[in-house]
C-alpha cells in the first residue's frame, strides 16, 4: 500500500509541474511518501539551476526532514560536512532498490562515480537513457559520464539532445558552455584550440533568457571578458550579476570573491583583498567562507608575495573555528591551507619550513580522517595525495631520487584508477624530475596530451620548459603565453602565472 500510494502522489505532483509548457520532457519517476517533500526537492533543483548550492541544500534538506527516506533528495542534497554527506548518501545507497529502476541507476551512477570506475559510470548512464529516451535529465547525466572520460563530443552530443528534449533544461546549457568558458573552479575544459567562445556566449544567453532574475548567466558572461583580459567589461558584467543577488536576497560571497578575481587579474590588489573580505564576512556557510579565504590566500601567491601569503593563511587558520565549520571540517581545510604555505616556502626555497608544513598538511589530514567513517575510497585519496605532496616537496628542493620512490608509490595507486586522466599527475611529476635532470626529450615523453593549460595550468608550465630545452621554442611560448594571461584564481596557475610572464621576457 505504501508504494502505490507514493507513486500517484509522484505522477500528480509531476504533471502539474510540466503542464504549463510546451516541452515534451518526461521526468524521471521520483519515489517519496510526501507532495511536499517532492514539491521541495523540485525547489531545490531550480535553485540548483541558478548555482545556488546554499538555496539548493536548504530545500533539499526540507525535503529529508518530511521524508527521511527520499531516494534522490538524500543522493543530491549539497552537504559539506563529510560524515554528514556520507549519512545522505549511505541513505540513498540503502534505499535504492525501495524506489523506481531509474533511482537504483542514478544512484549506481554516483557509486561508479566515487569509485572512479569512469566505464562501469557510462554504461549505467546509457541503460539509464536506454529506459527513459525522452527524460532530458537521463541525457544530462550521460553526458557528465562522458565528461569525466574526456569524450568532449559525446558529452556535447548528449547535453544538446537534453536541450532538443526540453529547451528549458539550464543546467544542460550550462554544461555546454562549460565546455568553452570557465565557469566553476575544477571544471574540465575542452582544449584552447578546439573552445569556440561565439558558441560558448551563445549558451550563457539562453540562460540569462529562461532565468533572467538569475545571476549566474551575468557572472559567466563576465568570465568570457575576464578570460580575454577586459576585466572593466568584466566589471560591468559582475555589476549586473551581483544587483540580481541583492535583488532576491541570495547569498553573494561566492560571486563577491569572483569580483575579487578579477579586481587581482586587473592590478587593484587592495581593493581585490576589501572583497575577499567582504566575501568571507558575507558566507552563509562554513564552506562559503573558507573557500573565499582559500582564493585570498592565492590571491598573495600570483603576486608572488609568499610571506603575504603565509601570513594570511595563518589568520585564516586561527579564524576557522569562528567559520561555523564542525571538526572535521576544520582538520580538512587546515589541511589545505598547509598545502598551500608548504607551497609558498618552497617556491620561494625555504626547505625546513616548506617541509614542516607539509607535515603538518598530513597530519592535519591523518586528524581530520581520524573523525571519520574510512572505507576504501577515503583511504586510497588520502594515501595518493601523501605520495603526490611528497613527491612534489622533493622534486622542488632537487632530491629526484627520493620523488622518484614517492612517484612509484602515486603509480601503484592511480593505476588503480578506472580513468583516462588517472595518470596524469604522476606523468606530470615523472616529467619534472626528467626537465631538472637534463633529459628534455625523455620529460617531454611524459607530458601527455592531458597536460594542458586549461586544465594543469602549473604542470603545463614545466611542460613548456621542456618543449623549450628541446629547441621548440614556438610551442614553448604559446603556452607561457596563455599562462601569463590565465585570469582564473587556481592554486596551480597561482604558481606558474607570473613565472610565464617572465618567459616570455626572455
Amino acid at each position: 500500500m505504501k508504494n502505490n500510494i507514493r507513486t500517484v502522489v509522484v505522477s500528480t505532483i509531476l504533471l502539474t509541474l510540466f503542464s504549463c509548457t510546451t516541452s515534451t520532457d518526461v521526468p524521471l519517476p521520483i519515489t517519496t511518501s510526501s507532495e511536499e517533500a517532492l514539491e521541495m526537492y523540485n525547489k531545490a533543483w531550480y535553485y540548483w539551476g541558478d548555482h545556488d548550492g546554499i538555496k539548493q541544500s536548504e530545500y533539499m534538506k526540507k525535503a529529508i526532514e518530511i521524508d527521511p527516506d527520499f531516494i534522490l533528495a538524500n543522493l543530491y542534497v549539497v552537504e559539506n560536512d563529510p560524515n554528514k554527506r556520507k549519512q545522505f548518501r549511505d541513505k540513498a545507497i540503502q534505499n535504492k532498490n525501495d524506489g523506481s529502476n531509474a533511482e537504483k541507476l542514478l544512484v549506481d551512477m554516483f557509486v561508479a562515480g566515487r569509485e572512479s570506475r569512469t566505464n562501469d559510470r557510462i554504461d549505467i548512464a546509457k541503460r539509464l537513457v536506454e529506459e527513459y529516451p525522452n527524460s532530458s535529465k537521463a541525457y544530462v547525466d550521460l553526458g557528465d559520464a562522458y565528461n569525466v572520460a574526456r569524450d568532449f563530443n559525446s558529452a556535447a552530443q548528449n547535453y544538446t539532445k537534453a536541450t532538443d528534449i526540453n529547451p528549458e533544461n539550464v543546467n544542460a546549457w550550462w554544461r555546454l558552455a562549460s565546455h568553452h568558458i570557465n565557469v566553476y573552479n575544477g571544471q574540465v575544459l575542452l582544449p584552447a584550440e578546439k573552445q569556440d567562445k561565439k558558441l560558448g556566449i551563445k549558451y550563457i544567453d539562453k540562460m540569462i533568457k529562461l532565468r533572467p532574475e538569475a545571476a549566474v548567466g551575468y557572472q559567466i558572461r563576465g568570465n568570457v571578458d575576464r578570460a580575454n583580459s577586459d576585466f572593466e567589461s568584466a566589471k560591468k558584467w559582475y555589476s549586473d550579476a551581483l544587483e540580481k543577488r541583492r535583488a532576491t536576497g541570495r547569498a553573494a560571497s561566492g560571486l563577491l570573491g569572483v569580483i575579487a578575481h578579477n579586481l587581482v587579474f586587473n592590478g587593484e590588489f587592495d581593493s581585490a583583498q576589501e572583497y575577499y573580505n567582504l566575501a568571507i564576512s558575507e558566507g552563509q556557510t562554513a564552506n562559503s567562507k573558507y573557500s573565499a579565504a582559500i582564493f585570498q590566500i592565492q590571491s598573495y601567491l600570483f603576486n608572488d608575495d609568499y610571506s603575504g601569503a603565509i601570513q594570511i593563511a595563518d589568520q585564516i587558520s586561527k579564524d576557522l573555528e569562528s567559520y561555523g565549520a564542525s571538526e572535521v571540517q576544520i582538520f580538512w581545510s587546515k589541511s589545505q591551507i598547509e598545502l598551500r604555505k608548504f607551497l609558498a616556502y618552497a617556491h620561494s626555497q625555504k626547505q625546513e619550513e616548506a617541509y614542516e608544513s607539509l607535515m603538518m598538511r598530513k597530519n592535519y589530514a591523518k586528524q581530520a580522517m581520524a573523525k571519520m567513517e574510512v572505507d576504501e575510497v577515503n583511504q586510497a585519496n588520502f594515501d595518493y595525495n601523501n605520495a603526490k605532496d611528497q613527491a612534489w616537496y622533493h622534486i622542488l628542493f632537487g632530491e629526484y631520487n627520493k620523488a622518484e620512490t614517492q612517484l612509484n608509490t602515486l603509480y601503484s595507486i592511480a593505476s588503480k584508477i578506472q580513468s583516462p586522466t588517472a595518470l596524469d599527475e604522476y606523468s606530470a611529476m615523472m616529467g619534472m624530475v626528467r626537465l631538472f635532470q637534463g633529459d628534455s626529450a625523455g620529460s617531454l615523453s611524459y607530458f601527455n596530451e592531458n597536460i594542458d593549460t586549461e586544465n594543469y595550468q602549473y604542470y603545463s608550465y614545466f611542460k613548456a620548459l621542456a618543449l623549450r630545452a628541446a629547441g621548440k621554442d614556438i610551442e614553448a611560448r604559446d603556452i607561457f603565453n596563455k599562462l601569463a594571461n590565465y585570469n582564473f584564481n587556481g592554486l596551480g596557475a597561482s604558481l606558474v602565472r607570473s613565472l610565464a610572464k617572465k618567459q616570455l621576457e626572455s
